[in-house]
């Protein structure tokens, strides 16, 4: 990878080219400036992990866009 990409993915996360975009929609609905997010297909959702107020966050989403469960790690 070169330094170019890695920065460009560090400074604006990994949005993962194959969210649909009832997904991406909500969580940016849901979520104000979250730093660095980065998709994971799991099963039928999608998981973000992201930080949020120095605070590591796994949101899950359905297909469809809905939130179906919250991770807050201290």
């Amino acid at each position: 990878m070169d330094v170019k990409n890695f920065l460009n993915k560090i400074l604006k996360g990994s949005m993962g080219e194959n969210v649909p975009a009832t997904v991406k929609k909500a969580f940016n609905k849901q979520f104000d400036n979250p730093l660095n997010p980065e998709w994971v297909k799991a099963k039928d959702c999608y998981e973000a992990v992201f930080y949020k107020d120095e605070l590591e966050h796994l949101a899950r989403y359905r297909a469809n866009g809905e939130l179906e469960s919250l991770k807050v790690n201290m």
